[in-house]
């Protein structure tokens, strides 16, 4: 029971933390494409950032693995974080541009001309008007994160198992009531999400 909670406590640190740096480099990555000028460049950058939607999984934890070696990431906390990071951004990337497809320039042009700095007409004028897909790009990148797999195999130690590694882990080793609780827990909450995105 012991190694279930404390894989469950892994599962929603690194979820929560892996949303919190997705949304706010997401966003502030798709703010940024949505003042850049239509062009080659800018279809570059947001292919690149949408590299994790399809790249495999596992050509994804195998590039990880070996860059995170170098850098002494692998086996710990902060690495499994970043990586599922990497994963759960392009989510908020594009939901967050699709949110900004209906914000009107002229109010930070309006907001610039009267004085207004660039964090302030982010803060006060932008994010007001698309936190909803911010919510929504954050809930994805959380869902993202709890469910994720492939990419904790390569990167994360003992110490770092996440509830869907201990599901594997414990279907290979024995067949218990735990997995099955674990498994409603995971569907749960999915249906959570999914009812909090239809209400956003």
């Amino acid at each position: 029971a012991g190694r279930w909670l404390s894989s469950t406590r892994n599962s929603l640190v690194v979820g929560l933390h892996a949303a919190a740096f997705a949304t706010l480099l997401g966003t502030l990555a798709a703010f940024g494409l949505f003042l850049a000028r239509p062009g080659t460049r800018s279809r570059t950058v947001l292919a690149l950032l949408s590299l994790p939607l399809v790249v495999p999984s596992v050509i994804a934890g195998v590039a990880m693995y070996f860059a995170f070696a170098l850098v002494g990431l692998t086996s710990t906390l902060a690495g499994l974080i970043l990586a599922h990071t990497v994963l759960a951004l392009p989510y908020v990337v594009v939901t967050v541009l699709a949110g900004l497809q209906g914000f009107d320039r002229t109010q930070l042009r309006a907001a610039t001309s009267l004085g207004a700095p660039f964090h302030v007409v982010l803060r006060r004028v932008v994010l007001p008007q698309i936190s909803p897909a911010v919510a929504a790009g954050a809930l994805f990148a959380f869902a993202t994160s709890f469910d994720e797999l492939i990419v904790a195999l390569f990167i994360a130690g003992p110490e770092q198992f996440t509830l869907p590694r201990q599901m594997l882990a414990g279907l290979r080793e024995f067949l218990s009531p735990t997995i099955c609780a674990a498994a409603v827990l995971l569907t749960l909450m999915s249906l959570l999400l999914l009812a909090l995105h239809q209400a956003l």
